[in-house]
């Protein structure tokens, strides 16, 4: 039996404090990330809102009576 003689030296299998600093990074670096991406999805959004509302109010206007430029008018 091999593997039960041999003792693991428990200083060879910790990520140490390298290994620390590396996933703190990544968690920060995600973070941010995620921060990031959430404010573009919401600007696109309200952007998207806002074009919509001036497409309805354009569409309003010319529904309501005004006609078109370059438009005859019939008899």
């Amino acid at each position: 039996m091999l593997l039960a003689e041999t003792t693991i030296d428990p200083e060879l299998v910790t990520p140490g404090p390298l290994g620390f600093a590396a996933i703190v990074f990544v968690a920060v670096a995600t973070t941010l990330l995620v921060f990031d991406m959430v404010r573009r999805i919401r600007r696109q959004r309200i952007l998207a809102q806002v074009e919509a509302k001036l497409d309805a109010e354009e569409a309003a206007a010319r529904g309501s009576g005004s006609k078109k430029p370059g438009t005859k008018a019939k008899p």
